[in-house]
């Protein structure tokens, strides 16, 4: 979500006036990020910038998906999540 949706301090200009838009027109939106962070905290971070909570449906982030996929093949993940 950085550089789409927010620069880290704040939404960027227009992002959640669109988000609002989609989730008003029953839009399911999901993050895809190459963060090293959980879903769950990706998705926690975004209404210090403004965008309402529970606009996001979900998220999948590379970091979690690395994590199961070590798990998965390798029986550990060196450090649970």
């Amino acid at each position: 979500q950085f550089g789409v949706l927010h620069n880290g301090a704040n939404a960027l200009d227009g992002a959640i006036e669109l988000v609002q838009h989609l989730v008003s027109q029953n839009k399911k939106l999901i993050i895809l990020s190459n963060t090293s962070a959980p879903a769950a905290k990706a998705l926690q971070k975004l209404p210090k910038f403004g965008f309402p909570e529970h606009s996001f449906s979900d998220a999948v982030t590379s970091g979690e998906e690395s994590s199961k996929y070590c798990k998965e093949v390798y029986g550990s993940t060196g450090g649970e999540m």
